[in-house]
């Protein structure tokens, strides 16, 4: 739990960019239209720090997400919650159990956001957040 603190709190520092955090935002701020995020997957065993990363941004997309464009594409129809992004219907997964934990931090239109799930195995994570943590 305390390497998840700490990736938490140093996640600012990865995304920083346009914006300066002692910087109060505005509606019109560029921190108020930021969308960005720090993706972690990692097998449930294992830390997160251990795991592998992305940092993804939006508006216009890039980082270092492969699949940039389309992870922003989904978050963006999810309103920057990794929870409510579109399940990929047609992805069909098999039940092994081997779970794998998702994690994001990051801004979106102001807004932070912290999102962490674990789920059965890694087909199932893709099935429930599309591109989003496909990196």
């Amino acid at each position: 739990m305390r390497r998840l603190l700490v990736l938490a709190a140093t996640a600012p520092l990865l995304l920083s960019g346009t914006a300066s955090a002692a910087t109060p935002s505005s509606p019109h701020s560029a921190a108020a239209t930021e969308k960005s995020f720090m993706l972690a997957v990692a097998d449930d065993n294992q830390d997160l720090l251990a795991g592998r990363y992305a940092v993804l941004r939006c508006d216009p997309p890039g980082g270092t997400h492969r699949k940039a464009t389309k992870a922003c594409e989904a978050l963006e129809a999810a309103r920057g919650n990794p929870a409510d992004v579109a399940r990929d219907r047609r992805r069909t997964c098999t039940t092994e159990y081997k779970p794998v934990k998702a994690f994001a931090v990051g801004t979106w239109n102001g807004e932070d956001i912290i999102f962490e799930h674990t789920y059965g195995n890694f087909c199932a994570m893709l099935a429930a957040t599309g591109p989003v943590f496909d990196f």
